[in-house]
Formats: structure tokens, C-alpha cells, sequence
């Protein structure tokens, strides 16, 4: 649990005048937070003075901080000890961190007052005031290691309307990839409708977008993409989307345009002789990830992150291991058509060796195969060899 106090809003000139560093155990299925292992702040000089209005919130004042520094050593060490790190307005801390001290960009965030939907549960402020006095205890904020213990304990409680403990909740939600779409060639007319659906104007500050913009799930995507092509942008308009996931929410990272969806997301996949049909689903995680497709006669596509077609083509991420394979969309083009990394197996330990090879290095350059599938293979015991195979090898999940 992180909190900064500042000199102002801006972290491109503004700066740290106080943080506060909480940690804490807990259990990663129900979120029950077991034991905080320590509280640790430090005032940092920013070389300035402190402006009144800040010092009236704060109570800190230019004496206080004169001389003192934030001990970036001590952070480091701490930072290599946690999974995820927690802001209650993680939006503003993470942005002013990551300028700080660097080491905060590698590790994955979440905020307790956006992941937690705190209306839902009857609470209709997400003030950290306001959430513990309606959470039964009291806290007189705007000091960085005591919010951040107030926070602790906030997340420790049970949520009023789910029952849910708060951490329980921060966290399903953070584990969660999102997808930021642009409407970024829709018409000023436009503007009314998008605010109705939801949409939030960016105004362009700190070098992001000025465009409307809206966060949705992974199961909702192909279905908001479709709404904006058809009400708001036109037909023949590419949306604009950028996938975001802990690792970089609430960073300025999250605030570029992402890639264009050009492709459609729910092409249909069939396989001659009727052994498997239906629509190709991504994995969990919802990543760019190629398909590592085993079979002896197979149609496949690859539902994985839109690849802009090229020369005709569409290239798709996906590495058959087979003897003879077929690839099917659209007209069914034949699979000479697609960029696929091939590889031959004869026999089961070839199949397994070429099977673990294959994934190795998709863990190496940090993807995940999406899917396996199987048809038409000889060796009976193959799906549960090649299933605990996957199971080792693969990347795992977040891991907070």
C-alpha cells in the first residue's frame, strides 16, 4: 500500500513531499488480509517551497521536509518483496511514483477506490474519509502513512452490500484485462450519444489523446467496437483499441491509441467431418498470444489479437504441429495462404519434443498459448500427457 502527498497535480513538474509504504499478507483466493508486516514514510525536499493551500491539507510544512529524502534503497528492497502494489487514488500515485523511482513501472497496480465499486455496495462516497466512516471507524486523512494504513484496514472489512471482503473484491477486478476504445473519427455531433453510452472526453492533457474514450471488458469488446462503428464512426472507420492490464494501469502508458480493429471477432471456425465446430474463444488472460493447434486434420482460426492484413493475407500467430493441416475462414483459403510456423511430427516423442519446444518459447518471449486442441491422434494417453505438459510450462496467471 503506497501514498503520496505533493506539491500540486502535475507530475511532469510538481513533486513528492511525503510517501507512505505499508505492507501486508494476504491470502490470494479470498483476499483476507493475515498480517501487516511494517509502516515505513519519509518527507522528501523538493527543493521548493510548499504552497499554502497544500500545508493547509497536509499540515506539512517547508521546515519539516528541508534536508530530508525518500530512501530509495529501502524502497527497492521493499519492492522486490511484494506481487502488487495498492494507491487509493492509484491514477495520481503511480504517475508521480514512476517519475520518483523507476523500479514502481515493473510491478502491477491496482486502486482501491476505482476497483472496488463502492456505490454498488451503498457506499456513495469513494473518499477514504467517507468509505471508513461508513466502514465503521474514523480517519483524518491527508498524511501518507496513515492513509495507507487506513486503507489496510478499509480492505480488510467486509464490503456491506456483497458481503465480500474489500481486497476479495480489488482484486477479482484488477485481475481483469480491459480494453480502452477510442472513438477516434467520430463527429462532434456525435458527442451526446457517446456521453450517454458512457464514453469519457479526454481533453489531450499530458500528452494523451484528445478523443472521447471508453473502458470495457474483454467479453464486451467485439460488441462495443460494433456499436461504434455502426452509431458513431461509420461502417467503414477503424476503432481504435488498447488492451490494459494491471502491469500498466493507471500509468501513462494506458493512454495510447492501442491498435485498430479491422478484423472481425467472431468469425466462425469449422473442421471437416464434424469432429469439432464453433467459435474460436481467446484464453482467459484475453492476451495477443499464439494458438499451439495439434491435430491430423484440422480447420482452425486463430482468434488471437487482430493482426492487420498484409498483401491480402491475414497473419496469424499460430504454430501447427501436424502431419497435415488445413486452415478455414472465410472462402476457405488454403493454409499456404497464412503465415504459420509449421512443424512435422512423426511419432509420439517427436510430436512431444517439437510440443514442449513450441511453448518454451512462447514462455521465453513472454506470450501464452491460448489454446490446444486435439483431433484424430492415434496415442490415447496424448490429451493428458500434453495437458500437464501445458500446465508446466506455461506462463502462469497475475500474480497478485
Amino acid at each position: 500500500m503506497v501514498d503520496v502527498e505533493t506539491t500540486a497535480t502535475n507530475p511532469d513538474r510538481d513533486k513528492i513531499i511525503e510517501l507512505g509504504i505499508c505492507l501486508f499478507e494476504y491470502d490470494r483466493q479470498n483476499g483476507r488480509i493475515y498480517k501487516l508486516l511494517g509502516s515505513w514514510e519519509w518527507f522528501d525536499d523538493p527543493g521548493l517551497s510548499i504552497p499554502p493551500e497544500i500545508t493547509k491539507i497536509t499540515c506539512i510544512t517547508d521546515a519539516m521536509v528541508a534536508g530530508h529524502r525518500i530512501d530509495d534503497r529501502v524502497v527497492n528492497d521493499l519492492l522486490d518483496r511484494v506481487v502488487l502494489v495498492i494507491a487509493h487514488n492509484a491514477d495520481f500515485d503511480r504517475r508521480f511514483l514512476e517519475k520518483r523511482l523507476s523500479a514502481f513501472a515493473a510491478k502491477h497496480w491496482a486502486c482501491s477506490r476505482f476497483d472496488i465499486d463502492w456505490k454498488a455496495e451503498g457506499i456513495r462516497s469513494s473518499a477514504l474519509e467517507f468509505v471508513a466512516y461508513s466502514l465503521g471507524f474514523f480517519h483524518d486523512g491527508h498524511r501518507a502513512a496513515s492513509d495507507c494504513r487506513a486503507t489496510v484496514h478499509a480492505l480488510a472489512q467486509r464490503l456491506p452490500g456483497t458481503g465480500w471482503l474489500a481486497l476479495q473484491a480489488l482484486l477479482e477486478r484488477a485481475r481483469l484485462p480491459t480494453w480502452r476504445l477510442w472513438a477516434r473519427d467520430a463527429g462532434i455531433e456525435k458527442k451526446d450519444l457517446l456521453k450517454a453510452r458512457g464514453y469519457s472526453w479526454s481533453p489531450g492533457e499530458f500528452g494523451r489523446p484528445k478523443c472521447w474514450y471508453r473502458d470495457v471488458s474483454d467479453a464486451d469488446k467485439a460488441a462495443e467496437a460494433a456499436w461504434l462503428r455502426q452509431n458513431a464512426m461509420g461502417p467503414g472507420r477503424a476503432v481504435w483499441a488498447l488492451r490494459i492490464t494491471a502491469k500498466d494501469r493507471y500509468s501513462d502508458r494506458c493512454w495510447g491509441w492501442g491498435e485498430r480493429l479491422n478484423i472481425e471477432l467472431d468469425w466462425p471456425a469449422d473442421r471437416s467431418g464434424g469432429r469439432w465446430s464453433g467459435k474460436s474463444t481467446t484464453d482467459a488472460s484475453g492476451r495477443g498470444m499464439p494458438i499451439l493447434f495439434c491435430s491430423g486434420s484440422a480447420a482452425l482460426l486463430s482468434k488471437t489479437r487482430p493482426i492487420e492484413p498484409k498483401g491480402g493475407r491475414l497473419a496469424f500467430p499460430t504454430i501447427f504441429i501436424s502431419r497435415s493441416v488445413q486452415v478455414a475462414n472465410r472462402g476457405q483459403p488454403s493454409a499456404s495462404e497464412f503465415s504459420v510456423c509449421r512443424l512435422w511430427a512423426h511419432g509420439l516423442g517427436r510430436f512431444l519434443f517439437l510440443l514442449f519446444a513450441a511453448v518454451t518459447v512462447c514462455q521465453c518471449i513472454g506470450v501464452r498459448p491460448a489454446v490446444v486442441a486435439f483431433t484424430a491422434l492415434d496415442e490415447p494417453e496424448l490429451h493428458q500427457i500434453v495437458e500437464r505438459l501445458i500446465d508446466r510450462v506455461a506462463l502462469p496467471a497475475e500474480p497478485f
